[in-house]
C-alpha cells in the first residue's frame, strides 16, 4: 500500500488549512475567505518562481500563510519574505498573515507581532476547540 503523504510538510500545510477552515466558521478571522489554497507562480520584477503556502480570500481581502514543518522557531525573516511576496497581489486591498510553526516563533518576531494583521499559530493550536 502506497501513502499518498510522503513528505510531513505537506500534511502539516494540510492541516493548517484546515486549522483555517474551523476558524472561518468560528468566526475568528478577520475576514470571511471563500478560498484557500496554495499559491506558486513567476515573480516578473525578480525575475523568479515564487510560492506561498497558502491564500485564503475573498473579493479584495486575503490571508497569506506559511506553515513551517522544522524544527527551528520561525523568525521575522521569514515573516518579511510573505509579505514581499503579498505585495505580488496589488487588488488585494486588506492583507494578513498567518504564521504556523511546528516549534513555535523566536522572540525577536514575537516582539514585533504587536498590530493585528499578523498571527502566529503552534502546531498545539491547531487541535484546540476554536
Amino acid at each position: 500500500m502506497t501513502c499518498f503523504y510522503t513528505d510531513t510538510g505537506y500534511v502539516f500545510e494540510h492541516c493548517c488549512k484546515q486549522y483555517m477552515w474551523r476558524a472561518a466558521v468560528a468566526d475568528i478571522l478577520p475576514i470571511s475567505f471563500q478560498k484557500i489554497g496554495r499559491w506558486w507562480g513567476n515573480n516578473k520584477k525578480e525575475k523568479r518562481e515564487e510560492e506561498i503556502d497558502f491564500v485564503a480570500y475573498a473579493y479584495d481581502s486575503a490571508i497569506f500563510g506559511e506553515c513551517k514543518w522544522t524544527n527551528e522557531r520561525v523568525n521575522k525573516p521569514i515573516l518579511e519574505e510573505l509579505i514581499r511576496k503579498s505585495e505580488l497581489f496589488p487588488h488585494f486591498k486588506s492583507k494578513y498573515y498567518m504564521m504556523f510553526s511546528k516549534v513555535g516563533f523566536d522572540n525577536n518576531l514575537m516582539e514585533q507581532i504587536k498590530h493585528g494583521s499578523v498571527k502566529l499559530k503552534t502546531l498545539g493550536d491547531l487541535y484546540v476547540k476554536l
